[in-house]
């Protein structure tokens, strides 16, 4: 009787640790925080689900290999030997972004979750831990309904994966779901309500991490260092909506716009021209007997006319200089009639000046 007493007992101690390691644990948490959706994206009726999660990072940032004892059954990072964050935090830092692929999913349901019926549309692995953002894009021609519509209660997850968050080594899979927030965006051209929503993503993803101001969004514009998180949602974000980050916006000190508009001065005196008499005179004259406009016609004949009186006046007075004083009285009277242009008029006087300067210095003594 003895002997049976003492084989049971040690059978039993031997068994009870492995009991305990064996035990199904807890998940770690998930916690899915705003979720939008948005058509009119890339191309027109297409869809956009993009979501901001948290996967704390003392719950998920744990190598299993190292946890004495060893009560996780997996690691959930490739790299997972970060300490406490420093200052500043460098997002693209393996530590964040080494979560095992398919780890954790964010997917996307034309209902609820699980309901009868109800089809997974999309699904993509989350790209990195801590706070993060997550974009499901689909194409245009998918058949959804209407976003507004009485029908479209679609739901959009964070969940584990089901094959690795299942007993006996898990007591149930970590799932967070929300109904998409459908944001109006007219057309593919306008995306003011898009950029707001992701500088708002953005600056509550700076406050959780606990920077400081103006280190991913800078004057209602996400910086260079903020902007990886969207474009880990999202590789084409920056072409979606370019206004949202500092490098889609225009820059004053490096881009120009080299075209030529019009003053309203410019305009009136223009206006007051074609209806001068000598305007419509060239106007009548260039439509009805040679087919061009009044502009070609009047800025050939002054220009000619010009011609005329420069080597008119310099046999005459044998002198060039006058000749072409009055020349350029000549073509300044068709500019203000309207028919010769200032440009044209601004370009002469140079090549004039040219000319004048280069007779001036040959007349300096060596």
């Amino acid at each position: 009787m003895r002997k049976l007493v003492a084989i049971f007992t040690l059978v039993v101690l031997a068994t009870l640790p492995v009991g305990v390691v064996a035990a199904a644990v807890a998940p770690p948490p998930i916690d899915l925080v705003e979720a939008y959706g948005f058509s009119n994206v890339l191309e027109t009726d297409d869809r956009l689900i993009l979501v901001r999660y948290d996967l704390p990072l003392d719950d998920w940032q744990i190598d299993s290999s190292m946890v004495s004892p060893p009560t996780l059954p997996v690691a959930f990072m490739v790299d997972a030997t970060c300490e406490t964050p420093t200052e500043p935090i460098t997002l693209v830092d393996p530590c964040y972004t080494s979560i095992y692929n398919g780890m954790v999913l964010h997917t996307f349901y034309d209902g609820a979750r699980g309901g009868p019926g109800v089809t997974q549309i999309g699904i993509r692995s989350i790209p990195r831990i801590w706070q993060g953002l997550s974009g499901i894009y689909i194409r245009a021609g998918h058949g959804l309904p209407d976003p507004g519509g009485p029908s479209s209660s679609f739901e959009t997850c964070i969940e584990g994966s089901s094959t690795i968050f299942t007993g006996p080594n898990f007591t149930s899979t970590p799932v967070e779901c929300l109904n998409p927030l459908w944001i109006t965006i007219p057309s593919v051209a306008e995306k003011e309500n898009m950029v707001a929503i992701l500088t708002s993503l953005m600056t509550n993803v700076q406050d959780e991490m606990n920077q400081t101001v103006n280190t991913y969004v800078d004057q209602n514009i996400i910086t260079q260092t903020g902007a990886v998180i969207p474009r880990e949602a999202m590789s084409a974000i920056g072409t979606a909506a370019p206004n949202a980050f500092y490098v889609g916006i225009d820059q004053p000190w490096t881009d120009f716009d080299l075209t030529l508009t019009p003053t309203a001065l410019e305009t009136g005196i223009a206006t007051a021209n074609q209806s001068g008499r000598i305007y419509e005179a060239f106007g009548g004259v260039a439509a009805e007997y040679l087919g061009t406009t009044p502009t070609v016609l009047g800025g050939i004949f002054f220009l000619t006319f010009a011609i005329v009186v420069v080597m008119t006046v310099g046999l005459v007075t044998r002198s060039v200089m006058y000749g072409s004083m009055l020349g350029v009285l000549v073509l300044i009277c068709g500019m203000f009639a309207g028919l010769f242009p200032v440009a044209g008029l601004f370009v002469l006087i140079g090549l004039l000046l040219l000319l004048g300067s280069t007779y001036i210095f040959r007349r300096f003594p060596t």
